[in-house]
Protein backbone atom coordinates (compact mmCIF):
# COMPACT_ATOMS: atom_id res chain seq x y z
CA UNK A 1 0.00 0.00 0.00
CA UNK A 2 1.04 3.31 -1.04
CA UNK A 3 1.69 5.89 2.01
CA UNK A 4 -0.78 7.93 2.77
CA UNK A 5 -0.17 11.56 3.50
CA UNK A 6 -1.56 13.22 6.98
CA UNK A 7 -3.74 15.65 5.68
CA UNK A 8 -2.83 18.85 7.57
CA UNK A 9 -5.79 21.21 9.06
CA UNK A 10 -5.34 24.46 10.74
CA UNK A 11 -3.25 24.40 14.10
CA UNK A 12 -5.75 25.93 16.08
CA UNK A 13 -8.23 23.16 14.84
CA UNK A 14 -5.70 20.16 15.07
CA UNK A 15 -4.67 21.30 19.13
CA UNK A 16 -8.68 21.13 19.34
CA UNK A 17 -9.50 17.76 17.45
CA UNK A 18 -6.67 15.83 17.66
CA UNK A 19 -6.16 13.86 21.44
CA UNK A 20 -3.00 13.68 21.28
CA UNK A 21 -1.85 17.17 20.62
CA UNK A 22 -1.70 19.15 24.24
CA UNK A 23 -4.16 22.31 24.45
CA UNK A 24 -2.62 25.09 26.49
CA UNK A 25 -4.47 27.60 28.70
CA UNK A 26 -4.21 31.56 26.48
CA UNK A 27 -1.21 33.13 26.52
CA UNK A 28 -0.74 36.46 28.66
CA UNK A 29 0.61 39.13 25.83
CA UNK A 30 2.18 41.91 27.22
CA UNK A 31 3.23 44.97 24.71
CA UNK A 32 6.87 46.06 25.14
CA UNK A 33 8.93 48.73 23.11
CA UNK A 34 6.56 49.56 20.52
CA UNK A 35 6.86 46.68 18.15
CA UNK A 36 7.91 43.42 20.11
CA UNK A 37 5.15 41.23 21.98
CA UNK A 38 6.91 39.37 24.68
CA UNK A 39 4.99 35.51 25.17
CA UNK A 40 4.94 34.28 29.01
CA UNK A 41 5.47 37.34 31.04
CA UNK A 42 3.31 35.70 33.73
CA UNK A 43 5.93 34.55 35.76
CA UNK A 44 3.35 32.72 37.58
CA UNK A 45 3.24 30.41 34.93
CA UNK A 46 5.97 27.35 33.78
CA UNK A 47 5.26 26.34 30.51
CA UNK A 48 7.53 24.11 31.00
CA UNK A 49 6.03 21.72 34.05
CA UNK A 50 2.89 22.44 32.60
CA UNK A 51 3.36 20.56 29.13
CA UNK A 52 4.14 17.34 31.34
CA UNK A 53 1.49 17.72 33.18
CA UNK A 54 -1.17 17.95 30.12
CA UNK A 55 0.67 14.64 28.39
CA UNK A 56 -1.54 12.15 27.03
CA UNK A 57 -1.51 9.06 28.91
CA UNK A 58 0.13 7.09 26.33
CA UNK A 59 2.82 9.61 25.38
CA UNK A 60 4.15 9.92 29.08
CA UNK A 61 4.23 6.10 28.80
CA UNK A 62 6.04 5.97 25.88
CA UNK A 63 8.31 8.29 27.20
CA UNK A 64 8.79 6.74 30.25
CA UNK A 65 9.48 3.47 28.39
CA UNK A 66 11.37 3.80 25.40
CA UNK A 67 11.95 1.24 22.98
CA UNK A 68 10.33 -1.00 24.85
CA UNK A 69 6.65 -1.69 23.20
CA UNK A 70 2.83 -1.42 25.07
CA UNK A 71 -0.16 -2.97 24.04
CA UNK A 72 -3.15 -1.08 23.18
CA UNK A 73 -6.38 -2.64 24.02
CA UNK A 74 -7.56 -0.24 25.66
CA UNK A 75 -9.45 3.15 24.30
CA UNK A 76 -7.81 5.98 26.86
CA UNK A 77 -4.46 5.02 25.25
CA UNK A 78 -6.21 5.44 21.64
CA UNK A 79 -5.50 8.79 19.70
CA UNK A 80 -7.52 9.78 16.74
CA UNK A 81 -4.74 8.70 14.40
CA UNK A 82 -4.58 4.96 14.99
CA UNK A 83 -7.96 3.76 16.50
CA UNK A 84 -6.97 0.26 16.60
CA UNK A 85 -5.40 -2.27 18.84
CA UNK A 86 -1.87 -3.21 18.41
CA UNK A 87 1.81 -2.16 19.60
CA UNK A 88 3.07 1.11 19.65
CA UNK A 89 6.76 2.00 20.79
CA UNK A 90 8.68 5.05 21.28
CA UNK A 91 12.05 4.17 19.11
CA UNK A 92 15.00 6.25 19.88
CA UNK A 93 17.47 4.27 17.95
CA UNK A 94 18.78 3.90 15.81
CA UNK A 95 18.25 7.56 14.30
CA UNK A 96 20.63 9.60 11.93
CA UNK A 97 21.15 13.24 12.27
CA UNK A 98 22.77 15.48 9.93
CA UNK A 99 23.38 19.27 11.60
CA UNK A 100 24.47 20.29 14.71
CA UNK A 101 22.14 19.58 18.20
CA UNK A 102 23.05 18.75 21.58
CA UNK A 103 21.80 15.73 23.93
CA UNK A 104 20.40 16.65 26.97
CA UNK A 105 18.44 14.95 30.08
CA UNK A 106 14.87 15.43 30.79
CA UNK A 107 13.98 14.97 33.81
CA UNK A 108 10.14 14.30 32.89
CA UNK A 109 11.54 11.27 30.38
CA UNK A 110 13.67 8.64 30.78
CA UNK A 111 15.23 9.05 27.68
CA UNK A 112 17.72 11.84 26.12
CA UNK A 113 16.34 14.76 23.99
CA UNK A 114 18.31 16.29 20.99
CA UNK A 115 17.88 20.13 21.00
CA UNK A 116 18.82 21.55 17.57
CA UNK A 117 18.25 25.07 15.65
CA UNK A 118 20.32 26.20 12.70
CA UNK A 119 18.36 25.99 9.83
CA UNK A 120 18.87 22.20 7.96
CA UNK A 121 18.85 20.37 10.46
CA UNK A 122 17.92 16.56 9.35
CA UNK A 123 16.79 13.47 11.86
CA UNK A 124 16.89 10.03 9.36
CA UNK A 125 15.23 7.01 9.71
CA UNK A 126 14.56 3.62 8.32
CA UNK A 127 12.17 1.43 9.74
CA UNK A 128 9.59 -1.55 9.99
CA UNK A 129 6.34 -3.23 11.14
CA UNK A 130 4.79 0.00 11.26
CA UNK A 131 1.20 1.34 9.76
CA UNK A 132 1.87 4.63 10.86
CA UNK A 133 4.82 6.48 12.03
CA UNK A 134 5.45 10.00 14.52
CA UNK A 135 7.55 12.28 15.42
CA UNK A 136 7.75 13.17 19.10
CA UNK A 137 8.62 16.90 19.10
CA UNK A 138 8.80 19.92 21.32
CA UNK A 139 8.76 23.68 20.84
CA UNK A 140 11.01 26.26 22.04
CA UNK A 141 9.72 27.03 25.11
CA UNK A 142 10.55 23.20 26.25
CA UNK A 143 13.63 23.12 24.29
CA UNK A 144 15.27 25.80 25.46
CA UNK A 145 14.47 25.42 29.19
CA UNK A 146 16.38 22.02 28.11
CA UNK A 147 19.67 23.36 26.57
CA UNK A 148 19.76 25.92 29.31
CA UNK A 149 19.42 28.77 27.19
CA UNK A 150 17.30 31.75 27.95
CA UNK A 151 13.70 30.93 27.40
CA UNK A 152 12.19 33.90 26.09
CA UNK A 153 10.05 33.90 22.52
CA UNK A 154 9.22 37.30 20.85
CA UNK A 155 8.16 38.05 17.61
CA UNK A 156 7.86 41.19 15.77
CA UNK A 157 4.45 42.72 15.16
CA UNK A 158 5.59 44.00 11.57
CA UNK A 159 5.96 40.38 10.20
CA UNK A 160 2.02 39.85 11.37
CA UNK A 161 1.12 42.69 10.03
CA UNK A 162 2.83 42.25 6.56
CA UNK A 163 1.65 38.68 6.39
CA UNK A 164 4.84 36.78 7.26
CA UNK A 165 3.62 34.64 9.60
CA UNK A 166 0.48 32.59 9.60
CA UNK A 167 0.03 33.90 13.56
CA UNK A 168 2.29 35.62 16.58
CA UNK A 169 3.08 32.64 17.68
CA UNK A 170 4.66 31.34 15.16
CA UNK A 171 7.31 29.20 16.39
CA UNK A 172 10.25 29.31 14.00
CA UNK A 173 10.21 25.33 14.25
CA UNK A 174 9.07 24.37 10.86
CA UNK A 175 9.92 21.39 9.06
CA UNK A 176 9.67 19.68 5.20
CA UNK A 177 9.33 15.74 5.59
CA UNK A 178 9.90 13.14 2.87
CA UNK A 179 8.64 9.71 3.22
CA UNK A 180 10.28 6.81 1.04
CA UNK A 181 12.32 9.88 -0.54
CA UNK A 182 8.74 11.51 -1.52
CA UNK A 183 8.06 14.85 0.20
CA UNK A 184 4.88 14.83 1.68
CA UNK A 185 2.94 17.73 -0.21
CA UNK A 186 1.25 20.31 1.86
CA UNK A 187 -1.78 21.98 1.46
CA UNK A 188 -1.30 25.02 0.28
CA UNK A 189 1.97 24.44 -1.95
CA UNK A 190 5.27 25.49 0.31
CA UNK A 191 3.66 25.54 3.71
CA UNK A 192 5.78 23.35 5.85
CA UNK A 193 4.17 20.08 6.40
CA UNK A 194 5.23 20.30 10.00
CA UNK A 195 5.13 23.25 11.88
CA UNK A 196 5.47 23.65 16.03
CA UNK A 197 3.75 25.06 18.97
CA UNK A 198 5.98 26.84 20.96
CA UNK A 199 4.24 25.40 23.98
CA UNK A 200 3.67 22.04 23.27
CA UNK A 201 5.31 18.40 23.34
CA UNK A 202 3.39 16.08 21.33
CA UNK A 203 3.17 12.97 18.89
CA UNK A 204 3.62 14.35 15.56
CA UNK A 205 1.42 11.94 12.78
CA UNK A 206 3.69 12.01 9.79
CA UNK A 207 2.00 9.25 7.29
CA UNK A 208 -0.23 6.37 7.89
CA UNK A 209 -1.68 3.34 6.04
CA UNK A 210 1.91 1.84 5.35
CA UNK A 211 2.49 -1.76 4.53
CA UNK A 212 3.76 -3.24 8.19
CA UNK A 213 5.85 -5.72 6.10
CA UNK A 214 7.50 -3.46 3.86
CA UNK A 215 11.37 -1.32 5.04
CA UNK A 216 10.85 2.69 5.20
CA UNK A 217 12.37 5.58 5.73
CA UNK A 218 11.76 9.17 6.87
CA UNK A 219 13.62 12.27 6.65
CA UNK A 220 12.65 15.42 8.52
CA UNK A 221 14.70 18.63 7.52
CA UNK A 222 14.00 21.89 9.38
CA UNK A 223 13.35 24.33 7.10
CA UNK A 224 13.43 27.71 9.28
CA UNK A 225 15.96 29.57 10.84
CA UNK A 226 15.85 31.56 14.00
CA UNK A 227 15.37 35.44 12.52
CA UNK A 228 17.01 37.32 14.91
CA UNK A 229 16.41 40.30 12.01
CA UNK A 230 12.93 40.37 14.27
CA UNK A 231 13.36 37.96 16.95
CA UNK A 232 14.82 36.16 19.80
CA UNK A 233 17.36 33.82 18.58
CA UNK A 234 15.63 31.26 21.24
CA UNK A 235 13.22 30.68 18.93
CA UNK A 236 13.72 28.70 16.67
CA UNK A 237 15.26 26.19 19.20
CA UNK A 238 13.58 22.93 19.04
CA UNK A 239 13.63 19.03 20.55
CA UNK A 240 13.05 15.82 19.47
CA UNK A 241 12.47 12.16 21.81
CA UNK A 242 12.05 9.70 19.45
CA UNK A 243 9.77 8.06 16.72
CA UNK A 244 6.26 6.79 17.35
CA UNK A 245 5.35 3.65 15.58
CA UNK A 246 2.43 2.07 15.45
CA UNK A 247 2.08 -1.66 14.75
CA UNK A 248 -1.44 -3.68 14.43
CA UNK A 249 0.42 -6.68 15.72
CA UNK A 250 1.48 -8.75 12.17
CA UNK A 251 5.17 -7.54 13.79
CA UNK A 252 6.97 -5.75 16.13
CA UNK A 253 7.46 -1.87 14.48
CA UNK A 254 11.05 -1.16 15.15
CA UNK A 255 13.85 1.24 13.35
CA UNK A 256 16.76 -0.15 11.60
CA UNK A 257 20.33 1.00 10.78
CA UNK A 258 20.03 4.50 8.83
CA UNK A 259 22.22 4.83 5.98
CA UNK A 260 24.60 7.77 5.97
CA UNK A 261 22.29 11.31 5.52
CA UNK A 262 23.66 11.47 1.75
CA UNK A 263 21.53 8.39 0.38
CA UNK A 264 18.50 9.87 2.61
CA UNK A 265 18.63 13.32 0.52
CA UNK A 266 20.57 12.49 -2.76
CA UNK A 267 19.37 8.46 -3.50
CA UNK A 268 16.89 6.77 -4.79
CA UNK A 269 14.20 4.75 -2.68
CA UNK A 270 15.71 2.01 -4.05
CA UNK A 271 19.26 2.83 -2.94
CA UNK A 272 18.27 3.35 0.39
CA UNK A 273 16.91 -0.10 0.39
CA UNK A 274 20.68 -1.16 -1.05
CA UNK A 275 21.75 0.62 1.68
CA UNK A 276 20.22 -0.67 4.59
CA UNK A 277 20.97 -4.59 3.14
CA UNK A 278 24.21 -3.82 2.51
CA UNK A 279 24.32 -3.65 -1.24
CA UNK A 280 26.47 -1.24 -3.77
CA UNK A 281 25.47 1.99 -3.62
CA UNK A 282 27.16 4.82 -5.43
CA UNK A 283 30.63 6.06 -4.72
CA UNK A 284 29.21 9.86 -4.35
CA UNK A 285 26.62 9.06 -1.74
CA UNK A 286 28.75 6.85 0.31
CA UNK A 287 31.27 9.01 0.38
CA UNK A 288 30.43 12.54 -0.10
CA UNK A 289 31.67 15.76 -0.22
CA UNK A 290 31.09 17.41 2.98
CA UNK A 291 30.16 21.38 3.42
CA UNK A 292 29.57 23.77 5.87
CA UNK A 293 28.15 27.17 4.95
CA UNK A 294 28.26 30.37 7.34
CA UNK A 295 25.87 33.14 6.79
CA UNK A 296 23.27 35.05 6.98
CA UNK A 297 19.73 35.54 5.93
CA UNK A 298 20.54 34.90 2.52
CA UNK A 299 22.53 30.97 3.37
CA UNK A 300 19.65 30.46 5.62
CA UNK A 301 16.88 31.06 2.65
CA UNK A 302 15.05 33.87 4.16
CA UNK A 303 12.09 34.59 1.09
CA UNK A 304 13.71 31.78 -0.71
CA UNK A 305 10.20 30.78 -1.88
CA UNK A 306 8.86 34.09 -2.91
CA UNK A 307 10.01 36.15 -6.04
CA UNK A 308 9.05 40.19 -5.33
CA UNK A 309 5.97 39.49 -3.36
CA UNK A 310 6.36 39.03 0.45
CA UNK A 311 3.60 36.37 1.21
CA UNK A 312 3.13 33.56 4.14
CA UNK A 313 5.95 30.70 4.50
CA UNK A 314 8.77 32.17 1.97
CA UNK A 315 11.61 31.13 4.36
CA UNK A 316 13.01 27.37 3.27
CA UNK A 317 16.83 26.76 3.47
CA UNK A 318 16.08 23.87 0.93
CA UNK A 319 15.52 26.99 -1.43
CA UNK A 320 18.42 28.71 -0.79
CA UNK A 321 21.82 28.82 -2.92
CA UNK A 322 23.52 27.17 0.03
CA UNK A 323 21.24 23.67 -0.07
CA UNK A 324 20.77 24.07 -3.87
CA UNK A 325 24.91 23.47 -4.00
CA UNK A 326 24.31 21.27 -1.31
CA UNK A 327 21.91 18.95 -3.66
CA UNK A 328 23.67 19.99 -7.17
CA UNK A 329 27.35 18.21 -5.69
CA UNK A 330 25.55 15.34 -3.81
CA UNK A 331 27.45 16.58 -0.94
CA UNK A 332 26.30 16.31 3.49
CA UNK A 333 26.58 20.14 4.86
CA UNK A 334 25.63 22.29 8.12
CA UNK A 335 24.31 25.57 7.34
CA UNK A 336 25.61 28.07 10.48
CA UNK A 337 23.36 30.78 9.06
CA UNK A 338 21.19 32.84 10.73
CA UNK A 339 19.13 36.38 9.85
CA UNK A 340 20.99 39.46 10.24
CA UNK A 341 24.41 37.95 11.02
CA UNK A 342 27.33 40.05 10.46
CA UNK A 343 30.90 40.09 11.24
CA UNK A 344 31.64 43.12 13.21
CA UNK A 345 27.92 44.00 13.84
CA UNK A 346 24.32 42.39 12.93
CA UNK A 347 20.97 43.90 11.79
CA UNK A 348 19.42 42.10 14.73
CA UNK A 349 17.57 42.49 17.94
CA UNK A 350 21.04 41.33 18.85
CA UNK A 351 23.43 43.93 17.43
CA UNK A 352 26.63 42.67 19.05
CA UNK A 353 25.86 39.17 18.74
CA UNK A 354 27.94 38.45 15.40
CA UNK A 355 29.14 35.21 14.02
CA UNK A 356 32.18 34.52 16.20
CA UNK A 357 29.73 34.04 18.91
CA UNK A 358 27.92 31.56 17.70
CA UNK A 359 29.78 30.00 15.08
CA UNK A 360 31.16 26.93 17.31
CA UNK A 361 28.25 26.19 18.97
CA UNK A 362 25.39 23.92 18.88
CA UNK A 363 22.61 26.44 18.43
CA UNK A 364 22.45 30.03 17.39
CA UNK A 365 22.59 31.39 21.29
CA UNK A 366 25.40 32.55 22.94
CA UNK A 367 24.65 29.94 26.09
CA UNK A 368 24.28 26.71 23.76
CA UNK A 369 26.47 24.44 24.50
CA UNK A 370 29.70 23.68 22.14
CA UNK A 371 29.70 21.86 19.15
CA UNK A 372 32.34 19.01 18.84
CA UNK A 373 33.53 19.85 15.50
CA UNK A 374 35.29 15.95 15.49
CA UNK A 375 31.95 14.83 14.38
CA UNK A 376 31.59 16.93 11.22
CA UNK A 377 34.98 17.24 9.23
CA UNK A 378 34.51 19.30 6.04
CA UNK A 379 36.38 19.18 3.28
CA UNK A 380 35.45 23.27 2.08
CA UNK A 381 33.81 25.97 4.48
CA UNK A 382 31.58 28.68 2.30
CA UNK A 383 31.03 32.06 3.91
CA UNK A 384 28.82 34.54 2.79
CA UNK A 385 29.39 37.69 5.54
CA UNK A 386 29.47 41.02 5.46
CA UNK A 387 25.98 42.09 4.22
CA UNK A 388 24.43 43.11 7.76
CA UNK A 389 27.78 45.20 8.54
CA UNK A 390 27.97 47.15 5.38
CA UNK A 391 24.41 47.95 4.64
CA UNK A 392 21.73 50.07 6.73
CA UNK A 393 24.72 51.85 8.65
CA UNK A 394 25.80 54.37 6.42
CA UNK A 395 29.14 55.12 4.09
CA UNK A 396 31.63 52.88 4.70
CA UNK A 397 34.81 53.79 6.08
CA UNK A 398 38.42 53.13 5.72
CA UNK A 399 38.86 52.74 9.24
CA UNK A 400 35.73 50.13 9.14
CA UNK A 401 36.78 48.63 5.82
CA UNK A 402 40.16 47.86 7.76
CA UNK A 403 38.15 46.66 10.59
CA UNK A 404 35.98 44.53 8.59
CA UNK A 405 39.17 43.04 7.24
CA UNK A 406 40.90 42.12 10.19
CA UNK A 407 38.10 40.26 12.08
CA UNK A 408 37.01 38.22 9.09
CA UNK A 409 41.04 37.30 8.86
CA UNK A 410 40.50 36.37 11.99
CA UNK A 411 37.14 34.45 11.88
CA UNK A 412 38.54 32.67 9.72
CA UNK A 413 41.82 31.52 11.40
CA UNK A 414 39.71 30.47 13.83
CA UNK A 415 37.65 28.08 12.22
CA UNK A 416 40.23 26.47 10.33
CA UNK A 417 41.70 25.62 13.90
CA UNK A 418 38.25 24.88 15.14
CA UNK A 419 38.37 22.15 12.46
CA UNK A 420 42.40 20.96 12.99
CA UNK A 421 43.00 22.27 9.17
CA UNK A 422 44.77 25.19 8.94
CA UNK A 423 45.05 24.47 4.95
CA UNK A 424 40.96 24.14 4.78
CA UNK A 425 39.50 25.57 1.74
CA UNK A 426 37.53 28.23 2.14
CA UNK A 427 35.02 30.29 -0.31
CA UNK A 428 34.09 33.78 0.09
CA UNK A 429 30.88 34.94 -1.17
CA UNK A 430 29.62 38.86 -1.77
CA UNK A 431 26.71 39.75 -2.04
CA UNK A 432 23.56 39.33 -4.13
CA UNK A 433 22.60 42.07 -2.13
CA UNK A 434 24.47 45.38 -3.76
CA UNK A 435 26.23 47.52 -1.59
CA UNK A 436 29.21 49.83 -1.73
CA UNK A 437 32.02 48.67 -3.84
CA UNK A 438 34.55 49.02 -0.70
CA UNK A 439 32.90 45.95 1.11
CA UNK A 440 33.18 43.99 -1.91
CA UNK A 441 36.61 45.13 -2.15
CA UNK A 442 37.65 44.23 1.43
CA UNK A 443 35.77 40.68 1.54
CA UNK A 444 38.21 40.03 -1.44
CA UNK A 445 40.74 41.28 0.28
CA UNK A 446 40.20 39.04 3.55
CA UNK A 447 39.99 36.27 0.58
CA UNK A 448 43.44 36.86 -0.53
CA UNK A 449 45.17 37.16 3.13
CA UNK A 450 43.65 33.66 4.19
CA UNK A 451 44.36 32.13 0.72
CA UNK A 452 41.14 32.09 0.19
CA UNK A 453 38.62 32.09 -3.35
CA UNK A 454 36.83 34.95 -3.58
CA UNK A 455 33.25 34.84 -5.37
CA UNK A 456 31.35 37.70 -6.36
CA UNK A 457 27.59 37.23 -6.77
CA UNK A 458 26.53 40.32 -6.81
CA UNK A 459 25.82 41.01 -10.35
CA UNK A 460 24.40 37.03 -11.52
CA UNK A 461 20.88 37.45 -10.41
CA UNK A 462 18.78 39.84 -12.83
CA UNK A 463 15.37 42.28 -11.72
CA UNK A 464 12.85 39.28 -11.66
CA UNK A 465 15.23 37.22 -9.44
CA UNK A 466 14.67 39.51 -6.11
CA UNK A 467 12.28 38.21 -3.76
CA UNK A 468 10.56 39.52 -0.51
CA UNK A 469 13.16 42.24 1.35
CA UNK A 470 15.60 42.79 -1.24
CA UNK A 471 16.92 38.96 -0.96
CA UNK A 472 17.13 36.48 -3.26
CA UNK A 473 13.62 34.63 -4.99
CA UNK A 474 13.75 31.66 -5.98
CA UNK A 475 15.47 31.98 -9.64
CA UNK A 476 17.75 34.43 -7.92
CA UNK A 477 19.16 31.55 -5.55
CA UNK A 478 19.10 28.86 -8.54
CA UNK A 479 21.84 31.32 -10.13
CA UNK A 480 23.98 31.43 -7.29
CA UNK A 481 23.73 28.22 -6.85
CA UNK A 482 24.55 27.41 -10.36
CA UNK A 483 27.61 29.48 -9.87
CA UNK A 484 29.00 28.50 -6.88
CA UNK A 485 28.63 24.39 -7.52
CA UNK A 486 30.15 25.00 -10.61
CA UNK A 487 33.19 26.50 -9.53
CA UNK A 488 33.87 24.11 -6.54
CA UNK A 489 32.90 21.08 -9.36
CA UNK A 490 35.85 22.53 -11.39
CA UNK A 491 38.17 23.14 -8.35
CA UNK A 492 37.65 19.65 -6.76
CA UNK A 493 36.96 17.55 -9.82
CA UNK A 494 40.48 15.19 -8.93
CA UNK A 495 39.26 14.62 -5.59
CA UNK A 496 35.56 13.97 -5.51
CA UNK A 497 33.71 11.31 -7.40
CA UNK A 498 32.27 11.58 -10.32
CA UNK A 499 28.52 12.41 -9.72
CA UNK A 500 26.39 9.15 -11.19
Amino acid sequence: MKPRALVLIPFAAAVLLCSGLVLWPSMMLVQEQGTTVDYYADDQRNPFVEAWQALDPELSQLLRQPDQAIQRPSAELLDSHDQRDGLVVLATHPIGFLGRYATVHDPHATGDAVVFGWPGFEINAVFTGASSIAAVLAGPVIATQLAGTDSSVTVNLNDVQQGLDPSPHSSDCDFNVYVDGVQLSPLPPKTPVLSLSTDMVAAQQLVSGLDETAVHSVRIVKRTDSRALHTSVRQGVCAFYGFRLHSTGQMPPRLLPPPRPAVFAHGSHADMLNAVAGGTVHQRLTNPPRLVFYGDSVTAGSAALQNISCAKNVRDVRASYSSKVTKALHAEAHYIARSGMGVLRSNSVEAKTVMKDVMHLSMAAPSAPRWDTTLFAPDVLVLNLGTNDFIGWGSITPAFAASFTEGYQSLIQELRVAHNQPNLPVYLLCGPMHFEKAGCEAIKAVADLVGGTFLNVTDIIGPSDWGCRSHPGESGNEKIAAFVAERLRVDFADIWPQLP
